[in-house]
């Protein structure tokens, strides 16, 4: 799925969700994500359904070659390391570093966008490749260490199962 690219809709706080498609050029060691317009999404989205849910669906998605007409003026793009990926914590969980048990990641609920549950997961990443993977984690659940040690990539879904 990554090498064809996904599209999901990308949370960041203080700012409303944008659509961003997710890719990998190099077997998912590194992903890639790079905004796209309203009507880029919505063609890639019918296209997932009928590849996930099997459901027939008359639209074509747009080749990831031909997605440079697509990009939104602003051309944001940006990576990660799947290395550095300490936890996917789904949204609908308890956050661990939340002294009231609000659910999703302190970043996701600062959108200013609503999201679904059951779709939005954030992935949370170390900032810095300093130290274990297992010692990142432990400080995440534990609520130890300051946030600018992590890093969060909050994503919605368009469909349960993507």
């Amino acid at each position: 799925a990554l090498r064809r690219g996904i599209v999901l809709r990308r949370h960041r706080p203080g700012h409303v969700a944008m659509y961003c498609k997710l890719f990998s050029t190099d077997g998912g060691d590194t992903i890639q994500y790079h905004w796209v317009d309203h009507t880029f999404a919505m063609k890639n989205f019918a296209d997932q359904r009928q590849r996930y849910t099997k459901e027939v669906d008359f639209a074509h998605p747009i080749p990831w070659e031909q997605m440079s007409q697509h990009e939104p003026r602003t051309g944001k793009k940006g990576s990660f390391r799947t290395a550095d990926i300490i936890v996917v914590h789904p949204a609908r969980h308890p956050d661990p570093r939340s002294e009231e048990g609000d659910h999703g990641s302190t970043s996701l609920r600062r959108s200013k966008s609503d999201y679904f549950e059951e779709r939005t997961f954030t992935l949370v990443c170390r900032s810095r490749a300093i130290g274990s993977l297992e010692e990142y984690e432990g400080r995440w659940y534990k609520n130890e260490g300051n946030e600018s040690q992590f890093r969060y990539l909050d994503f919605e879904a368009a469909t349960e199962g993507v």
